[in-house]
C-alpha cells in the first residue's frame, strides 16, 4: 500500500456497499500499522460512489480539512519546496545522463532495450556490457 494522506473507496453503490465498508475496516487497520505520510496527520478513509450522491460530501469534507491542516502548518509550501528541489535534482541528473552518453558512450535506448527484451538479460547489465565494449 502506497503511503496515503486519505483514501476513497469508490463504487459503494448497489450490492457493493458492504464490500466497500468491508474494505474501508481492512484499509484502516492496515493504516494504523504506517507511520503517517503527513506529519501530525491520521489519514482517514471514506467510501464514495461515482454514479450517486453517496459519500460526496465525505470526501469533499475530507480534502478541505486536509487542506486546511497542511496550509495551516506550512506544509503545503514546504511539500511543494521539496518536490520542486527532487525534480529540478532529478532533471539535472538526466541531463548530466545523457550528455555524458551523446560524449562517451554513443549508444541509443532503443539499442539497449532492444537487445535486452532480444536476450533476456536486464536493460542494467546489457547497459554496462554495451558501454564496457566501447
Amino acid at each position: 500500500v502506497e503511503l496515503c494522506d486519505a483514501m476513497v473507496i469508490t463504487k459503494s453503490d448497489g450490492d457493493n456497499v458492504a464490500a466497500a465498508q468491508r474494505a474501508k475496516a481492512e484499509y484502516s487497520g492496515a493504516l494504523h500499522l504506517l507511520a503517517p505520510k503527513t506529519n501530525g496527520w491520521t489519514p482517514e478513509i471514506v467510501t464514495a460512489s461515482s454514479i450517486t450522491p453517496l459519500g460526496i460530501n465525505e470526501v469533499t469534507n475530507l480534502f478541505s480539512k486536509f487542506m486546511k491542516f497542511v496550509t495551516e502548518r506550512g506544509l503545503k509550501e514546504s511539500n511543494r519546496h521539496c518536490q520542486d528541489t527532487t525534480w529540478l535534482k532529478n532533471e539535472l541528473m538526466e541531463m548530466a545522463f545523457k550528455q555524458w552518453m551523446a560524449e562517451l558512450h554513443p549508444v541509443s535506448h532503443e539499442e539497449i532495450i532492444g537487445k535486452a527484451l532480444n536476450d533476456g538479460d536486464s536493460i542494467a547489465q546489457v547497459f554496462l556490457n554495451t558501454i564496457s565494449k566501447r
